[in-house]
């Protein structure tokens, strides 16, 4: 969006089916989304909201992550963070039988494919104005 602000956003559908002999045949259906802002506070730290919901129309059931938190930019394509996430689950007929997990945590992220330049991606990123054979052609001059 901006140069502080990221939004990154996710939608996943599966369908999935069982067909063995012995068992009656089961088709389920789930989806997925996940949306994340992430706004950069100073040169080197951030502050992230995540948001993730699953779930299965079948079972009529669904589980939601709510997260907050803060990072530090240790390099360019390293990321360490601390935050708090807020956990529910969905049960038909208001049965709590799924466990869920709440509370603090700690990552570790990193953008592997500029660490390891993993795609061969020129430094001066995707969006260059001057074609390959140019920017080729001009190193050769200097």
């Amino acid at each position: 969006m901006t140069k502080r602000l990221e939004l990154y956003g996710h939608f996943a559908l599966r369908c999935s089916a069982n067909g063995q002999p012995e068992l009656p045949y089961v088709s389920s259906l789930s989806f997925l989304t996940q949306a994340r802002a992430q706004y950069l506070l100073t040169r080197r730290i951030d502050w992230a909201f995540e948001t993730r919901f699953l779930f299965q129309p079948s079972s009529r059931t669904a589980r939601s992550t709510y997260a907050t938190e803060v990072g530090f930019w240790v390099l360019p394509d390293l990321r360490l963070g601390g935050g708090y996430n807020f956990t529910s689950a969905n049960e038909p007929a208001g049965a709590g039988v799924l466990p869920t997990r709440r509370g603090f945590y700690f990552t570790i992220t990193s953008k592997l494919s500029n660490l390891f330049d993993l795609f061969g991606t020129s430094k001066a990123g995707l969006d260059s104005t001057t074609a390959p054979e140019q920017k080729d052609n001009a190193q050769l001059k200097h």
